[in-house]
């Protein structure tokens, strides 16, 4: 495991940043956290980026953590298993261990659609 010593090396941190066109008025950079910057070319903005990532949006920027609204479905509701016990599903998975052997047969024999 690296020790934290070994990142302190001056060396800049990248990060991907996107480049937009603002609609003839030049570019527009912006970073994953929201702080952006316009500029007459691409590099310009990526320049005042920098600069507002080293000292300006940046610094009044705040992150948190919130939680969905009380009563809001959790994304595991609705997800299920297969009951493989249970008759219908048996039913289900020979037909399409049926199905499956149909294939195999055709696809061996060059009948395969």
């Amino acid at each position: 495991m690296s020790k934290p010593e070994e990142f302190n090396r001056g060396e800049a941190m990248h990060y991907p940043i996107r480049i937009e066109s603002a609609g003839g008025s030049g570019f527009v950079a912006r970073d994953a956290c929201g702080v952006f910057a316009e500029g007459a070319t691409p590099e310009e903005a990526i320049a005042r980026l920098r600069e507002e990532a080293a000292t300006g949006q940046a610094a009044r920027r705040e992150a948190a953590m919130i939680r969905p609204p009380e009563g809001r479905p959790n994304w595991q509701e609705g997800v299920s298993t297969l009951d493989l016990n249970d008759p219908e599903t048996q039913a289900w998975w020979a037909e399409v261990e049926e199905f499956r052997r149909q294939r195999d047969v055709a696809s061996r024999s060059g009948d395969a659609a």
